[in-house]
């Protein structure tokens, strides 16, 4: 059944969002298992990401994206 789930939310991130959204799924999937794996708390794994999205999101684009190397 857990494999059902998984499949089909694959399927739904393809259709709705293409090679990009399975991308970003599977960005997200690695974040998610990371603390288990690593023995770290998830808030610093969420930090890995929500620490750029505020930056982009207040104005600093050109330094983020260029930060990035997009």
């Amino acid at each position: 059944m857990c494999l059902t789930v998984i499949s089909g939310m694959a399927v739904m991130t393809f259709c709705y969002a293409g090679l990009m959204g399975l991308l970003i799924l599977a960005t997200a999937t690695a974040i998610g298992i990371l603390p288990a794996v690593a023995n770290v708390k998830r808030t610093h794994c969420m930090g890995v990401i929500m620490v750029p999205c505020i930056l982009y999101f207040a104005g600093a684009k050109d330094g983020v994206l260029a930060a990035l190397g997009l």
